[in-house]
């Protein structure tokens, strides 16, 4: 098949992770799909072990492997998720294209497969602020994150590895201390896009008075006013 045919499933999300991957040889895709992202991997020198919970995405990337000829690069492993992987045994993982809380699960479930110096990255279709609090309360860092824009809608890619646990902020789930320090080109337009949302729900539980909420998603707000008054950094 011509490289060209692999564009097509190229997407900007998948360009980047490739990117921020570049300099590590041995590399997991974990729910992996269709394996478009393991191809793009191999095709950039990579060792690349791919794995997929489901029967029907792990035959469909076979059937891609074999249709691009990496088949002596890009090794496809049936199993669910870290479950799939000897300690160690990858130098960085990528969890991409679920949602937060998916990826939160598949690395509770296989946190103990992981190394002082394993990276993980992680890109969360949703559910991103549950994923930061998740990886503060459990002892990761975030090292890094980087914004991209796809189909009018921007995501995130989080840089990940085992530090230290500090205590965390409404803001740190929302925005990382490592992005609103990196303030990447995207960065205004995300956080505006995620202060509208906000701005939504606490009109939504305003009208339908659930105090409760109404409460922790005003003090949310402040934060975000704050941030943006450079009261908090």
């Amino acid at each position: 098949m011509r490289s060209s045919d692999l564009l097509c499933h190229s997407t900007p999300r998948l360009e980047l992770l490739a990117d921020l991957i570049q300099e590590y040889n041995t590399v997991a895709d974990i729910g992996c799909d269709h394996a478009y992202l393991s191809i793009l991997l191999a095709r950039r020198g990579k060792r690349v072990i791919a794995s997929d919970v489901a029967q029907g995405p792990h035959d469909k990337a076979r059937e891609n492997i074999a249709r691009f000829s990496m088949e002596s690069s890009i090794e496809l492993r049936l199993g669910d998720g870290l479950l799939t992987l000897e300690r160690g045994e990858a130098e960085a993982i990528v969890i991409a294209g679920m949602g937060g809380l998916l990826i939160a699960d598949i690395i509770s479930a296989g946190k103990h497969l992981l190394t002082e110096s394993t990276r993980l990255f992680l890109q969360p279709m949703r559910a991103d602020e549950d994923l930061r609090a998740f990886l503060y309360a459990n002892g990761f860092e975030i090292l890094s994150e980087h914004l991209v824009r796809e189909d009018r809608r921007i995501y995130t890619v989080l840089e990940v590895q085992f530090g230290k646990t500090d205590r965390f902020s409404v803001l740190d789930c929302a925005f990382s201390p490592a992005l609103r320090k990196s303030r990447p080109p995207l960065f205004e337009d995300y956080f505006n896009w995620k202060k509208r949302i906000l701005a939504g729900i606490i009109a939504e539980t305003a009208q339908a008075e659930k105090s409760g909420l109404q409460q922790e998603f005003a003090e949310k707000m402040q934060a975000y006013e704050a941030f943006e008054k450079g009261e908090i950094i």
